[in-house]
C-alpha cells in the first residue's frame, strides 16, 4: 500500500503488518530479523520520513490500559494508547500528562520514539523525562524491559531512538495534578524578531509559553508574531470535553498555495489576534491543541504536502 506522514510527503510504497497481540508481533519481528528496512508505527502523526519503510509494523493494538495509580501519580498503558485517550481517562481524576504535543492523537509509543516536546519544555523538558519504565519487542523477537536503572542503555537509546531499538509494548509514565481543565492564558502581539524575543524571555516563569511567528513579513516588520503563555488555573470544573471539529472535505489546489496567499493568510492571522490579545480563561483542549480542531488539515497544504522544520 501507499504509506505518507501526516505532511503527506514523501510516501513510500509498502506492506502494513497489523500483529493481533504480542506473541504474534514477536513472531513476526523473528520472521523479518534479517531485514533492514523495518520500523514500527503508532498513530501516523509524525512529520517526514519518520515513520516509513519497506516493512512496517502497526502497534496500534496495544491500545489497553494496564493500571492508573492516582496516589502515586503514574500511570502504565500499551504504546497504542493515544494522549487523546490518556486524557479521557485521567482528566476526570484530577490527573495530567507533564508534557502535552500540538496534537493529542499520537500515540505514548510513538510520543517515546520521538521523544516529543510540549509549550513548557523550558520547564518541564521533553516526553521522556517524565517515562520510568518501558518494554519492547527487540529486532531478534526478544522482549525487554528497561529503564532509568535496569538496562539504562536501552532506555535512553529508546528514548528519543525513532523506533530503531525496536516496537514498544507499554509504558509506565509520570503524572501531574491539576484542579480544573482551564488554562490561565495571554496573548500579546510583537512587531518585530526583537519584541518577540524579549517578550519570550519576560514569560520564561510562566510553564506554558509558545510564539506564532510570521516567516514572510519583511522589513521593520521581520519575526513579528503572537506570544501565547499559560499556567494551569484553579477556576473551574474537572470535566472531560470531547472537542468539536469541522473537516476540510478536499485537498487545496496546489495553484493557491504560493508566496502571495500565505503572506496574505498570515497578515490577516496577526490582524485578528492581535486585536484578541489579551488574558482569559482557556479550556486546556483549544490551547493545547487548536489545530485538533479541523480534522484532516493536512490537506490545507495540498497534494504535495509539507515539511515542518523544529
Amino acid at each position: 500500500m501507499l504509506l505518507t506522514s501526516w505532511g503527506r510527503y514523501p510516501s513510500i510504497t509498502s506492506q502494513v503488518t497489523a500483529p493481533g497481540n504480542v506473541d504474534a508481533l514477536t513472531q513476526e519481528l523473528s520472521a523479518y530479523a534479517s531485514a533492514t528496512r523495518l520500523i514500527p508505527r503508532g498513530a501516523g502523526r509524525s512529520y517526514g520520513d519518520s515513520a516509513l519503510a519497506e516493512q512496517v509494523i502497526s502497534s496500534r493494538f496495544l491500545d489497553n490500559f494496564i493500571a492508573l495509580d492516582a496516589e502515586n501519580l503514574r500511570i502504565s498503558c500499551g504504546a497504542g494508547v493515544t494522549l487523546a485517550e490518556v486524557l479521557r481517562l485521567c482528566v476526570p481524576r484530577g490527573l495530567f500528562p507533564p508534557v502535552l504535543p500540538g496534537t493529542k492523537y499520537v500515540s505514548v509509543g510513538g510520543a517515546i520514539a520521538a521523544d516529543i516536546h510540549g509549550k513548557n519544555h523550558h520547564v518541564d523538558g521533553t516526553f521522556c523525562d517524565h517515562v520510568e519504565s518501558i518494554s519492547l519487542a527487540l529486532a531478534s523477537g526478544e522482549l525487554a524491559h528497561c529503564s532509568r536503572t535496569e538496562h539504562s542503555d536501552l532506555f535512553h537509546a529508546t528514548c528519543g531512538g525513532m523506533g530503531l531499538t525496536g516496537v514498544i509494548i507499554e509504558a509506565r509514565l509520570r503524572l501531574e495534578t491539576i484542579s480544573s481543565v482551564s488554562i490561565t492564558t495571554e496573548a500579546n502581539a510583537t512587531a518585530n524578531l526583537k519584541e518577540s524575543l524579549t517578550l519570550l524571555n519576560e514569560h520564561n516563569e510562566k510553564k506554558y509559553v509558545v510564539a506564532w511567528v510570521d516567516c514572510l513579513a519583511r522589513g521593520a516588520a521581520l519575526g513579528r508574531g503572537i506570544i501565547h503563555c499559560g499556567d494551569h488555573s484553579n477556576a473551574g470544573k474537572l470535566q472531560h470535553r470531547e472537542s468539536s471539529s469541522i473537516g476540510v472535505p478536499f485537498t487545496t489546489p496546489g495553484f493557491l498555495l504560493n508566496r502571495a496567499t500565505m503572506a496574505t493568510f498570515n497578515s490577516l492571522y496577526f490582524k485578528r489576534h492581535s486585536r484578541a490579545a489579551g488574558a482569559r480563561q482557556q479550556h486546556y483542549d483549544s490551547f493545547f491543541f487548536p489545530l485538533d480542531s479541523i480534522r484532516n488539515w493536512n490537506r490545507l497544504y495540498g497534494s504535495r504536502g509539507f515539511l515542518q522544520y523544529q
